[in-house]
């Protein structure tokens, strides 16, 4: 499959974060996407909004395993980093961590992968998935974008 047979889903799920960020409703379809095991996604304030771990993976998401892995990756603006994963993670099998940072400092996306798992085992290639979680970036930062436009013109229209 390709990014345009999913640019609905990854859309919708952009948008429910954009609006929520603690709420986890999207992760599902999102790990499948990916063919992860792991998915985490951060506030801009770097704390944990919401994760999902695949059911029979014995990792456990903490705060200060997601600051190692976000730290380690160093990531530039809208970029894709790939740090090691933290030792608990890797005792535990994941062998993979991709950070993402979102646009417009709406937070970080971390997604991992088992050593059974890869990001061609999931509904998309491995390319495909990267413009995906571009995708879900941008649909992010333009919704907050959007929310925070309609609150000035609201208080412009109070204020005159």
């Amino acid at each position: 499959m390709n990014v345009s047979a999913h640019q609905a889903t990854v859309t919708a799920l952009a948008q429910r974060w954009a609006e929520d960020p603690a709420a986890p409703a999207g992760l599902p379809a999102l790990l499948e996407l990916c063919g992860a095991d792991v998915v985490a996604v951060l506030g801009p304030d770097g704390e944990i909004q919401a994760d999902l771990v695949r059911p029979g993976v014995g990792v456990t998401i903490d705060q200060p395993d997601i600051d190692l892995v976000v730290f380690d990756a160093d990531p530039g603006e809208h970029a894709l980093a790939e740090p090691v994963p933290p030792a608990r993670w890797a005792a535990a099998g994941i062998t993979r961590t991709r950070v993402q940072v979102m646009p417009a400092e709406a937070g970080v996306m971390v997604v991992a992968w088992t050593g059974k798992s890869s990001p061609s085992s999931g509904t998309t290639s491995p390319t495909a998935m990267e413009l995906a979680l571009s995708l879900f970036g941008e649909r992010v930062a333009r919704t907050r974008a959007e929310g925070e436009l309609a609150d000035r013109r609201r208080v412009a229209v109070g204020a005159a």
